[in-house]
């Protein structure tokens, strides 16, 4: 199974989060092949950003947590486009759920064109998920 993670599974993995027990424990018991999304690259950076501002990460954890994601997205295969149909479509899941906001949908619609299953550690992106028939690989 393919599965794409969203930014709060990737932040969980890279940096100390309160997820990150969850995080680990389900990587290791499932091992998955992952595909990213040029769109996740971009917000990874800034939830980083947002650590830091928060006191919650240094530099030098910033720098280590993308330096752990680096190799996780190197493959050709490992990395998908962020399309501007996505961001249309994006829009009309924004405006059809109510709940969503546009960057978990953005993940959803890209996850869901890709045929991928969805590895999420937040919870409206996974009740997203289900709305829109996207597998979960994580419960």
């Amino acid at each position: 199974m393919i599965v794409y993670p969203d930014t709060s599974l990737i932040v969980a993995l890279f940096t100390d989060d309160v997820q990150t027990p969850k995080a680990s424990a389900w990587l290791v018991e499932h091992d998955p092949d992952f595909v990213f999304s040029t769109w996740t690259l971009a917000e990874f950076a800034s939830a980083l950003n947002l650590q830091r501002r928060q006191g919650r990460l240094d530099d030098a954890g910033a720098e280590r947590a993308e330096h752990l994601l680096a190799p996780l997205t190197a493959a050709p295969t490992a990395l998908v486009p962020t399309l501007p149909d996505d961001v249309v479509r994006t829009r009309e899941v924004v405006r059809r759920l109510g709940f969503l906001r546009a960057p978990d949908a953005l993940h959803l619609i890209v996850c869901q064109r890709i045929g991928a299953a969805m590895a999420s550690l937040d919870g409206k992106l996974n009740e997203g998920a289900d709305a829109l028939g996207i597998p979960r690989a994580l419960p």
